[in-house]
Formats: C-alpha cells, sequence, structure tokens
C-alpha cells in the first residue's frame, strides 16, 4: 500500500479516533474516581493528519496501519509514585494490553541509570465493549495511555521534544548535568511519596488511639480533623468536617489550645447543648471551633489579633447562639469591630 493511500486509510479513521480520545478519557476519570485514585490531570489527544504523515515519514513504517498506535494518546498524571501501581492496575482490568508495544521505561532503566521515567500502555477497548452500539467502530483502534508522577511530567517536558532546549542529542557533559538534575527529581518524587506514606500513617495511628492518649495530644490540622470527627460522631452534629489549615491552627493556640484536651474544654457540653438548641443551615470545622471559642469567652476571643486569621463576618445563626450565654448586646462586639453580619447562604469564605 503507497504512503498515500495509507494517509487516506488514516485519514478516514480519523473522526473514529477523535471519538475514541473522547471516550477512553471519559472512561478513565470516571474509573479512577470510582477507585478513589487522587489524580493531576486525565488528558486526551488525537493526532492531526499534519502529525501523522511527519511520524509516518520521520519513522519510515513498514506497515503504519499496524504500527502506529498513538494516534489516540492519554496521559494520566498522579502525584504520587506509589500511586502508579494501582493505576497501572486499572488499566490492565479495563483494556486489553498490547504487551509487546506496552514499556516501563523505569524497569528499562533500571537501577543504576537516571533519566525519563514514564509507564507506556498500548491498548484497546477490547472485546467485551464491542457489542455496545456506542463503541462499535473503535472498539479494536489501538491507543497508548502514558502514566507518570508531576515530577516525572516535569522531567518529560523540559527534556524531551517540546522543548527544543534539551532536544536531541546534547554535548556529554551537558547531558549529564541533565541526568544529575533528572535524578534529583526522582529522588524527591520518592521524597514525597515517603513523607505522603507516613502522613498517612500518622492519621491512621491517630484514628485507633485511646482517648487518654490522644486527649494528650498536640494539635496540628490531622489532630484537630480527627478530634471534629469524634465530635461530631458522638454528638450527631451536622457540620461539614473540612480540613483546616494553618491559620485555624495558629487562631486557636492564640486562645491557649495547645492540646486536644484543650479542645474538649471549649467544646464542652454547655456549648453543645446550645448548639443542637440552635437550627444552623451550613456550618464547617472553621465556623463551629470560632463560635465554641467566643462561646467560651468571647472577651477574651477578640483581646487576640483576629484580623489576622483571615474571616471578616460571621452569621446571624452564630450570633443567636451567643446570644444564648451573652444576650442581645453580644451584636456589638461585633459591629464595634466593623465586622459583617451575613445570612447563612452567604457565608462561605472561612
Amino acid at each position: 500500500m503507497s504512503i498515500k493511500k495509507v494517509q487516506d486509510a488514516l485519514n478516514d479513521k480519523l473522526v473514529d479516533f477523535e471519538r475514541l480520545t473522547f471516550s477512553t478519557e471519559w472512561l478513565l476519570k470516571k474509573i479512577l474516581s470510582e477507585n478513589e485514585v487522587e489524580y493531576l490531570s486525565v488528558a486526551g489527544r488525537t493526532k492531526s493528519n499534519t502529525s501523522i504523515s511527519e511520524k509516518i515519514k520521520r519513522k519510515s513504517y513498514s506497515n503504519p496501519l499496524v504500527q502506529m498506535t498513538d494516534i489516540t494518546g492519554i496521559r494520566i498524571i498522579v502525584y504520587l509514585e506509589s500511586h502508579i501501581p494501582k493505576v497501572c492496575q486499572i488499566i490492565r482490568e479495563t483494556f486489553d494490553i498490547d504487551e509487546k508495544n506496552s514499556i516501563d521505561r523505569d524497569r528499562v532503566l533500571g537501577s543504576d541509570r537516571i533519566g525519563y521515567r514514564s509507564v507506556h500502555f498500548v491498548c484497546s477497548l477490547g472485546g467485551r465493549r464491542k457489542d455496545l452500539p456506542e463503541y462499535a467502530r473503535i472498539h479494536d483502534l489501538k491507543f497508548e495511555i502514558q502514566v507518570r508522577t508531576v515530577f516525572q511530567h516535569a522531567w518529560a517536558e523540559l527534556a524531551h521534544e517540546r522543548a527544543y532546549k534539551f532536544s536531541g542529542k546534547l554535548p556529554p557533559h551537558l547531558e549529564r548535568q541533565l541526568n544529575l538534575y533528572s535524578g534529583m527529581l526522582e529522588s524527591v518524587d520518592k521524597g514525597f511519596d515517603t513523607v505522603a506514606s507516613e502522613v498517612d500513617q500518622y492519621s491512621y495511628d491517630l484514628s485507633i488511639e485511646s482517648t487518654d492518649r490522644f486527649d494528650d495530644r498536640s494539635i496540628d490540622s490531622i489532630v484537630i480533623s480527627k478530634f471534629m470527627s469524634r465530635l461530631i460522631e458522638e454528638n450527631e452534629l451536622e457540620i461539614d468536617n473540612v480540613d483546616v489549615d494553618s491559620r485555624m491552627v495558629e487562631e486557636l493556640k492564640l486562645f491557649g489550645i495547645n492540646k486536644v484536651h484543650d479542645l474538649y474544654h471549649i467544646c464542652n457540653q454547655m456549648f453543645i447543648d446550645a448548639y443542637l438548641d440552635r437550627s444552623f443551615g451550613y456550618q464547617n470545622t472553621y465556623g463551629f471551633l470560632r463560635d465554641s471559642m467566643m462561646y467560651y469567652d468571647i472577651e477574651k476571643y477578640f483581646q487576640k489579633p483576629w484580623a489576622l486569621t483571615g474571616w471578616s463576618g460571621t452569621t446571624e445563626e452564630s450570633l443567636r447562639l451567643l446570644a444564648t450565654k451573652y444576650g442581645p448586646d453580644v451584636r456589638e462586639f461585633f459591629d464595634d469591630r466593623e465586622m459583617d453580619i451575613l445570612e447563612e447562604d452567604e457565608y462561605m469564605v472561612i
């Protein structure tokens, strides 16, 4: 078959490949989400006519209709190296894999070399989908999936064809420098993976820790999340337990909250009962903890530099809660400081 006939045949299939790209990208996002896999992005692209023609000429394919497997390409970028095996397992369970043309560049490089690392699969949607009408024309088309971490992606973008400065063959001394920096990225990649694993273990240890030991823990964002989970469960509170950042931790410490038992001290039964008696719409961890501090000692709370903590108002619901202890004049604490009093559905700032 002549090159022109091959190009014409591929061009006739471009619409199918575009549909394949869309379907595969959508399917991967759906399956990754269902399996609770964190990822930065899943992005698909379909080669253009020009790009297809250039590659056929550059590669001198003897049978391009069979050999050209990347007209549709999907790239999955995950945060951590430890996420890659799970993603690869999902890909193997979802698609038919062309093992001969798939490659794990990490294994190819081995343990004693550094450079571009990524997992490449050549796949088809597979026979399991050929009977579905939406896949009838595309189930046997080949496509490629790349799986890499954020740092592997950074290296690939810098060192390969899309970055002209690093493309082609470099002089030995520059190639060595480039590979050394690649090794640094690889070390950082593994380092973040290790830290993330230790954070997960720390969080798990907190969840099973005995009450006595947990109550003596110093507060941090993870400890606060675990504390709120227990408090919500114990008291059947309707609160969105969002992860707090360093601002909230600092705000609590300014108020004198340093240990978990200090949190229980301000979130005491009197406050919980008053909270349950009020009708709150939406509230999250930030609003709940700020209400608990003000309910415990509003004079003390406003002696602190609250303006540095990033919030500028409260809600009518919170005012009614505070009024059960301080009376209707509690509004003056906010009016004197020119703070906004918002309706519950307006209060989305944390």
